[in-house]
Parts: structure tokens; C-alpha cells; sequence
């Protein structure tokens, strides 16, 4: 099934939900926890490639400071 979901996985969320098909009780609530832990995933991966990110530019702003 078709279901785009936005999530906020730091309070393990959902923010928008849009789904065109009919899907039984248990099937759908297994696809918003499955979304969920994927939110969760995608954002935790992100969130470690910023702070690498931002320690490689504050090493790069105190090498042209010395």
C-alpha cells in the first residue's frame, strides 16, 4: 500500500498520514510503527552526519585562527 507518512521521531510522532487503500486494523498500525522506526532511523543517521560535519568545520575554522 501507497502511504506517505511524515513523522517527528524525537517524540515518535506522526504529523501527516495519507492512505488510499483500505487496510485492516492490524496491518495498518503495523505500518505506522514500521514507518516510525524507519523516521527514527533516517533522522538518527542524520543527526550523526551533522555533528561530524559541523566538528570537521569548527577544525577548520581554529586551523585559520592559529
Amino acid at each position: 500500500a501507497y502511504m506517505p507518512l511524515a513523522a517527528f521521531p524525537a517524540h515518535n510522532q506522526v504529523l501527516l498520514l495519507q492512505c488510499e487503500a483500505r487496510l485492516e486494523g492490524a496491518r495498518f498500525e503495523e505500518l505506522i510503527r514500521t514507518a516510525l522506526r524507519g523516521a527514527r532511523q533516517v533522522a538518527d543517521l542524520m543527526q550523526v552526519q551533522v555533528r561530524e560535519h559541523t566538528k570537521q568545520l569548527a577544525g577548520a575554522k581554529l586551523a585559520l585562527l592559529r
